[in-house]
C-alpha cells in the first residue's frame, strides 16, 4: 500500500495539482481546505506525510503543524508557503519539518520531494 498523505491548502487549484501528482505517484490524498478540516483528518487517518500550507483562512499553518506534532509525531511535513525565504527557520526546525516547498513550484518539486521520503 502506498503512503497516506495530507494535503492542507485553501486554494483549491494547488489542492488539486498537489493530490494529481500524489495519485500519479501511486499514493492516496486527503485534501483540507483548512485548519479545522485538518485537524479532523488527522483525528481520523494515519498520515505518512503531509504538506501544510501556512496561509490558512481560519487557524495558522503552524497550527495544523504543531496539532500533527503533537498527535502523529511520525507524520513528514513539508511547509509550502508563498513566503519565500521569510519562513522563520526556527520554527522549521522546532517542529522538526523535513521539507520546504515554495510556491509557485514546479510539479517535478513535489515529486523529488516524494521520492527522497
Amino acid at each position: 500500500m502506498g503512503l497516506q498523505i495530507l494535503i492542507v491548502d485553501d486554494n483549491e487549484n494547488i489542492s488539486t495539482l498537489l493530490n494529481d501528482v500524489v495519485s500519479l505517484e501511486d499514493y492516496t490524498g486527503v485534501v483540507a481546505h483548512d485548519g479545522e478540516s485538518a485537524k479532523s483528518a488527522i483525528d481520523k487517518n494515519d498520515f505518512d506525510v503531509a504538506f501544510c500550507d501556512l496561509t490558512l483562512p481560519d487557524i495558522s499553518g503552524w497550527e495544523v503543524v504543531e496539532y500533527l506534532r503533537e498527535t502523529a509525531p511520525e507524520t513528514k511535513i513539508i511547509v509550502i508557503s508563498g513566503m519565500g525565504d521569510s519562513i522563520e527557520k526556527d520554527k522549521l526546525e522546532e517542529h522538526q519539518v523535513e521539507y520546504t516547498v515554495h510556491k509557485p513550484f514546479q510539479i517535478t518539486d513535489v515529486q523529488e520531494v516524494l521520492r527522497e521520503l
